[in-house]
């Protein structure tokens, strides 16, 4: 047990030099005073060990959620049934061992710590782990809990916990977690440590060390709580105390050593055996958690029991009614399925429960859900000057702080950019106000916001200010663009225009120097003093600028807005200048960086009131040639400023790299040094919940514009994700043209080439079933990777950071060449990554179009391939018919007319009566309508049907997914559809010729409809034979294109694309995909106005007394009202100005309504 050298794991890498594996700086984790129990409270000395093992052939996941299940005993397999618990129950209550220290070794083998250069740290003897093996005789698949009582004084203690770490490819790594509570069982325990890999990268049985430090407020006994997991390999878990004077490790307990930390199994304190909550979900913290996930929990007893009629849970502090609340022997379950439609992200949980002692206990968490629509924050002030006055589009109308015969008035000017001799904004005259620059305290604007005290205090901590301005050239060095704190203007402004930058104070104009007078901008300035750390996010023109942290503060009297405050002012009357002001919008809720970005430049049109729903974690572009980000925190060098990565990083133009273009286009460019060394990486701090379901990231995506080097290892590193220091192999490749990871992961099409610019996706699912990160180059699908995958998988899912282009064993890194890294928290859908193609010099966009595609197959490397969804499959397998018959090809090579006088890529369909022919088309669409299958989706095809055969020909075969029945879509005479009534149309779909075929299904309409489309030409609703799920219309989860189960209907054809969608499309967006095209069919249908969402009517009652009600949407909708719902007709309400009107309450009840 004693160290030869330093208490750090690390190792000598030359006279006077050691390496430093895990940061002997670690910040100390300071114990809560609530946690102490009192000296003398626990009289057995030794832990209380709790084990659980799964039977060998049970699927265990290697994280902590499985491993607290087992120890819980809820672990489950797919199907909901509990798995055995195999495992040696022990002689204490619940099959409990007491052991005297924690030194457990699978064989019961003793263990050498080792650094990483070798070194022997420290010896320990060892036992085999209690209950293991169990009845199935095998040592694999167990959990272990360790709880005791920790005899700690006041001050900093440091502790160390060895495990099991394996070779990095094989996924098998022992981890754990350790929590201090009251009770230490407490799911809502404070986490002071957990598992971090440092270990070698290829070595079984690796000992891992890691450290933690612990600091006690009070003397007292401490408990803790070691979660301990092993899946398979070896396994060990060793609890130690460190001597950080002396580098010695002692084992907790260890009654021979002098200066042991003493640990006891009991308690006789009520509160640390109480009653407690083993499990919850969704995970506290967590975001992206579906709206429809039950909110769940579970309750253990203690030494006091709870019954189920002492269990409350509310929701957002509303009492609600779980549908599921039951006691099986100490345990209590809860489930409760919340209204999967409501559009609050935000979840406040509050879970009580009484005891039989009388004991009434309480436990808070929060999560956020994903709801649809777009951003998260509301429009509730917008001025836009149109009318040559201060009235708002949105809200309350802005006064002059001095009243109406004031200074600010006369001073004041409203025309456009011509008539007032400003430049135009982005070339096109706009209608302004000018503001005076009297450096006078009387000069300002009042803005009643109309938000609602936010963020947990009494002022509104959570905003966001957005200004379309242009700053004079002269005048004072510092010009005040907003004033918060003074509502009579007495005191200094608290944002202002100074050196090109913006803020307050010290460290309050960081920032690229971008806004520069003289020239219009767009200035956001997005405000959280709830965060933590209370943050001013700064954005100009799109540019960030900086996360402004210095001076901020939950109701910061110079951040946190009252009521009102005045634009433009300055109390102490010397930071002022002239400028013009185009439109200024302010939001409840900060605005979100991705956001920010997309606002962009200044617009003549105004600042947009209705954002995209844009899920954009973090990017970096390069444009200012350093790390900084577009979105999110700044990238850093792994090895610091000062070190490998750092020298040999260089920023620049294509040009002046001397590297390609992209798509014939200078960008600005990052180049990556190439050298085989782990000290070279960059850290990517992404932001991004855990989600998923699990502790760690399981669904993002990440997106690279990225140019290999031609030469150098077979293989390059792209992002490491298992190891924060770069100690073991990366997790994502490029290799051989192809990139992923380990066996199975370099699945593709070969066209990630080095030597040229690619846009690559990786969006990753661990969450799904099976898990898979889905593989895109340049919009081309390569592959669903699902070997090696998982929930919580450490080569898989985040952590907090990640690095990107890192290798920790130095042997797979070339140089290479960014232009644009962005990082969703999400996984993209294949549609998106298909849409978004190639690089581009102006980096990878922020918003994504929506689209409904599900699969897509357009043939373009001669096989079944998908663009977007799971590849076709031969109907009667790999060697039958339907291959036999399959030609891939061009036009030209098929002997076929091209697509519009294009040659274009297809396949030819062999036209034999036979039932084996055909290919199954798995379409990914989830039932729909209300019915039981899919009741809505649309079918598209880019067609040929040959010029003789039978008078039909089939399209699809829906009813019968072995193709023993007749099919469901045919080609017949000129038209397609099937049966009676099925077959009017214009007689456009003519064989020998191509054509653009579309049918919509809809079976939950009234009356259920297939619409059918030839060339963007109207053919029918098609009305006959139809019905919620009926089964020849309606899908099971495959379908057969081209199948005719009684084998009398088919024809040579030819196929240059097909599509299929979730819903039914609208006529409008069918017209516009006209005509067949050698490109394919386009996965975003563009010229057609999107579907407008129903605008949300909102009214605010203002300081005054009046109200205002608004809205916020792109489209026209007309405001209506009448006094009782009864009368007959609604009348329009006068006095709207673009969204809002504000109006002043009256005696009689009125309604209002809004009216596309």
């Amino acid at each position: 047990m004693k160290k030869p050298h330093s208490s750090c794991l690390g190792g000598l890498l030359g006279a006077g030099v050691f390496f430093i594996a895990l940061p002997c700086g670690a910040a100390t984790v300071p114990l809560p005073p609530g946690a102490a129990l009192p000296l003398g409270s626990s009289t057995t000395p030794g832990f209380t060990v709790r084990v659980a093992q799964a039977p060998a052939e049970a699927a265990v996941a290697n994280n902590a959620i499985r491993a607290a299940k087992q120890i819980n005993g809820t672990f489950a397999d797919a199907a909901g049934s509990l798995i055995p618990n195999e495992a040696q129950p022990g002689p204490g209550p619940g099959g409990a061992y007491t052991v005297s220290t924690v030194n457990f070794e699978r064989d019961g083998l003793d263990i050498t710590i080792t650094a990483l250069d070798g070194t022997d740290l420290a010896y320990f003897s060892s036992q085999p782990f209690p209950g293991v093996p169990g009845s199935g005789g095998h040592t694999d698949k167990f959990a272990v809990e360790v709880v005791a009582f920790l005899e700690l004084t006041a001050g900093e203690h440091t502790f160390g916990v060895s495990t099991t770490a394996e070779r990095t490819d094989i996924n098998d790594d022992d981890a754990y977690q350790v929590f201090v509570a009251r009770n230490p069982r407490d799911y809502f325990g404070l986490k002071v440590a957990e598992f971090e890999r440092i270990a070698p990268g290829f070595q079984n049985n690796w000992r891992n060390e890691n450290q933690f430090t612990v600091s006690a407020p009070v003397a007292g006994l401490y408990p803790f709580r070691i979660l301990y997991w092993q899946t398979g390999s070896g396994a060990n878990l060793h609890f130690y105390s460190i001597n950080t004077a002396t580098g010695d490790r002692i084992p907790v307990n260890e009654t021979i050593v002098p200066g042991a930390i003493k640990a006891y199994a009991d308690t006789t304190v009520a509160d640390a055996k109480s009653p407690y909550v083993a499990e919850v979900a969704p995970a506290p913290g967590s975001e992206g958690n579906s709206a429809a996930a039950p909110i769940e929990a579970l309750i253990v007893d203690g030494a006091t029991t709870v019954a189920t009629a002492g269990v409350k849970l509310f929701l957002n502090n509303t009492p609600v009614t779980p549908q599921l609340l039951t006691k099986l022997n100490d345990k209590v379950t809860l489930r409760y399925d919340p209204n999967a439609n409501r559009t609050n992200p935000d979840n406040a949980v509050r879970l009580e429960y009484t005891d039989s002692g009388s004991i009434t206990r309480t436990s808070l968490w929060s999560f956020r859900i994903i709801v649809a629509g777009g951003s998260a924050t509301q429009v509730t002030g917008q001025w836009d000057f149109n009318e040559g006055d201060l009235r708002a589009t949105v809200g309350q109308p802005l006064e002059y702080f001095d009243g109406p015969a004031g200074l600010t008035a006369a001073g004041t000017r409203f025309g456009t950019t011509a008539t007032l001799g400003v430049p135009a904004i982005g070339g096109e005259v706009a209608a302004i106000m000018e503001v005076p620059g009297d450096v006078r305290r009387e000069i300002g604007y009042i803005m009643t916001h109309g938000i609602a005290p936010n963020g947990g205090g009494t002022r509104v901590n959570q905003y966001t200010l957005i200004m379309d301005v242009l700053v004079d050239t002269t005048g004072p060095g510092a010009a005040s663009l907003l004033q918060i704190s003074s509502s009579n203007n007495t005191d200094d402004g608290d944002l202002f225009w100074q050196g090109n930058n913006f803020g307050q104070g010290n460290g309050g104009y960081n920032g690229r120097g971008t806004f520069t007078a003289g020239q219009w901008h767009r200035v956001v300035a997005a405000y959280d003093m709830a965060a933590d750390p209370p943050v001013v996010t700064k954005y100009v023109d799109g540019i960030k600028q900086d996360d402004w942290t210095a001076n901020q503060g939950l109701d910061n009297p110079r951040r946190a807005l009252q009521p009102t405050a005045i634009l433009f002012a300055d109390g102490d009357q010397d930071e002022r200048r002239k400028m013009w002001v185009n439109s200024i919008q302010i939001r409840a809720g900060k605005l979100s960086d991705a956001e920010a970005a997309w606002l962009g430049g200044p617009s003549a049109a105004g600042i947009p009131r209705v954002l995209p729903q844009l899920q954009v974690a973090g990017q970096w572009d390069f444009d200012f040639g350093d790390l900084g980000p577009t979105v999110g925190k700044g990238l850093e060098y792994l090895d610091g400023p000062e070190g490998l990565t750092k020298t040999g990083t260089v920023f620049g133009t294509t040009t002046e790299l001397g590297v390609a273009d992209i798509a014939g286009q200078a960008a600005k460019v990052m180049r990556v040094p190439g050298d085989l060394d782990r000290n070279i990486g960059y850290i990517m701090t992404h932001g991004i919940a855990p989600n998923g379901g699990g502790t760690r990231v399981n669904q993002y995506t990440l997106i690279m514009d990225v140019l290999v080097a031609p030469t150098g290892p077979g293989a390059a590193s792209l992002l490491q994700i298992s190891s924060l220091n770069n100690t073991d192999d990366g997790d994502l490749f490029w290799q051989g043209n192809n990139f992923g990871q380990g066996n199975g992961g370099y699945n593709g099409r070969g066209t990630f080439t080095p030597g040229q610019w690619h846009r690559v996706v990786a969006a990753y699912d661990m969450a799904a079933d099976p898990p898979v990160v889905t593989k895109y180059v340049d919009g081309i699908k390569q592959d669903d990777w699902t070997a090696n995958q998982g929930l919580d998988n450490p080569r898989r899912a985040l952590q907090p950071t990640a690095i990107l282009f890192a290798d920790g064993d130095q042997d797979e890194r070339r140089e290479m060449w960014v232009n644009s890294i962005q990082i969703r928290p999400n996984k993209i859908s294949d549609a998106e990554a298909a849409w978004l193609g190639g690089p581009s010099a102006a980096g990878i966009p922020l918003a994504l179009p929506r689209t409904t595609v599900t699969g897509q197959w357009d043939f373009e490397f001669g096989d079944l391939g998908a663009s977007v969804g799971s590849p076709l499959a031969y109907l009667d397998g790999a060697e039958g018919l339907t291959k036999a018959g399959t030609q891939f090809g061009t036009t030209t090579e098929l002997g076929v007319p091209d697509i519009a006088g294009q040659p274009a890529r297809i396949m030819r369909v062999p036209g034999d009566l036979d039932r084996n022919i055909g290919y199954v088309m798995e379409h990914r669409i989830k039932p729909n309508g209300g019915g039981t299958r899919v009741n809505q989706y649309t079918l598209i095809m880019d067609v040929l049907v040959a010029e003789t055969g039978p008078g039909a020909a089939s399209l699809l075969q829906v009813s019968s997914l072995n193709n023993t029945d007749d099919g469901d879509l045919f080609w017949q005479s000129n038209n397609f559809g099937q049966g009676t009534g099925g077959y009017n149309g214009t007689g456009a779909f003519t064989p020998g010729a191509w054509h653009r075929v579309v049918a919509a299904y809809d079976m939950a309409a009234t009356p259920p409809v297939v619409v059918k489309y030839v060339d963007g030409i109207f053919q029918d609703n098609w009305t006959a034979n139809q019905g919620l799920d009926n089964p020849r219309r309606a899908l099971q989860p495959t379908a057969i294109l081209f199948a005719d189960g009684d084998q009398d209907e088919r024809r040579e054809m030819w196929v240059n694309a097909i599509q299929i969608r979730e819903g039914r499309l609208s006529n409008a967006e069918i017209e516009a995909l006209n005509g067949p095209s050698a490109a394919g069919i386009p996965i975003v249908i563009e010229g057609v106005a999107p579907v407008v969402e129903p605008p949300v009517l909102r009214i605010a009652k203002n300081p005054n007394g009046s109200i205002t009600l608004s809205w916020e949407s792109t489209a026209v909708f007309v405001l209506e009202t009448k006094e009782r719902l009864t009368d007959s007709t609604w009348a329009g309400v006068p006095g709207v100005t673009g969204n809002s009107v504000t109006l002043t309450p009256g005696t009689v009840t009125a309604f209002y309504r809004l009216r596309q």
